[in-house]
């Protein structure tokens, strides 16, 4: 989630614990927490399956997940990243043990609403699930994260004390980052050849149906059904050369033959909704979880690390 503009977000509790990531998508502190735990290295695919689970197969004899670790473990540095994916796998046990053992409990509802307002801060259905099919991972994983991250609010958040001037001097200085950008709904079509997207483009000017014609003509399979619809774009979340020719359009206007990845592609404006700058009102709750998950990140290392000399942890990758 490249040609987009990328946006590194503040770090969330769960990075210490072996998440990674990186949302091109939205400009919420709040959501990009959230987000954050799509982009996950592969130890949570690693962990959910068992040795003998076939990934893959040739002619019938399967590829077990047993030998995709030991391929990876013969790679160069295979060993090293094998010991860094259990190593992160334990701080992980580490956490949900030690919630079981102090009563600390995540309900299904609280992952769920957590989960809702990751939705709800993208454009559409359709953005949200781009974002998971770009990271590569299922909405389970992203649950599991979820889930993951609360019980560390609740393990380590409760003595955190954020004061409402301390929330107003974040939303000072970090004021662009709570504002709508501009947004455009739009739709499209994607054709193989620049003869055939003006054709289509004059079939359009002309009074065509888009939904027919994108049904019949556009390769993009995801869209092509729905007559070409995008829901609504905001900056830096398509092809840059398409998202340039649909932000200069005006209300109703279909753009030129553009040509990106996918092929060549016309995109009309179907409605445009101006940027609108946050309220501090607005957002104070999105900055509270913010210095809330700034706090835990900082007690977090020093936290594990007591977990870890208490604990029997061994790691054969890592020689311990």
């Amino acid at each position: 989630m490249g040609g987009e503009r990328l946006l590194e977000a503040p770090e969330s509790p769960a990075k210490a614990v072996g998440v990674r990531w990186r949302d091109p998508f939205l400009w919420s502190t709040l959501v990009l927490l959230l987000v954050a735990l799509l982009a996950l290295g592969w130890a949570w695919r690693l962990r959910s399956a068992r040795a003998g689970e076939a990934v893959g197969s040739v002619n019938g004899q399967p590829i077990t997940q047993g030998d995709l670790l030991q391929a990876l473990a013969e790679q160069p540095g295979g060993t090293q990243q094998l010991a860094s994916t259990v190593d992160q796998i334990i701080s992980e046990r580490l956490v949900d043990q030690e919630a079981q053992r102090k009563g600390v409990h995540v309900t299904d509802q609280e992952v769920e609403s957590r989960l809702a307002q990751t939705r709800k801060h993208f454009a559409s259905d359709q953005a949200y699930q781009q974002a998971l099919a770009q990271a590569g991972v299922t909405e389970e994983v992203l649950r599991n994260n979820i889930r993951l991250n609360l019980e560390l609010e609740k393990l380590l958040g409760g003595g955190v004390r954020i004061t409402d001037q301390a929330m107003r001097d974040y939303f000072n200085q970090n004021h662009a980052q709570f504002d709508t950008p501009e947004q455009v709904q739009a739709r499209h079509i994607v054709v193989a050849t620049r003869q055939e997207a003006d054709q289509i483009r004059q079939q359009l000017l002309g009074g065509a149906s888009w939904a027919q014609l994108a049904k019949a003509k556009s390769l993009d399979a995801a869209t092509s059904g729905k007559g070409g619809e995008l829901g609504f774009v905001s900056p830096g979340t398509l092809d840059p050369a398409l998202e340039s020719a649909l932000f200069a359009l005006k209300k109703g206007e279909i753009s030129q033959p553009v040509q990106t990845q996918a092929g060549w592609e016309i995109v009309q404006a179907e409605a445009i909704k101006p940027a609108v700058p946050a309220r501090y009102d607005q957002v104070k709750d999105q900055i509270h979880q913010i210095l809330l998950d700034q706090a835990i990140q900082q007690k977090l290392p020093a936290w594990l690390d007591q977990l870890k000399q208490k604990a029997k942890v061994t790691n054969r990758y890592g020689g311990s």
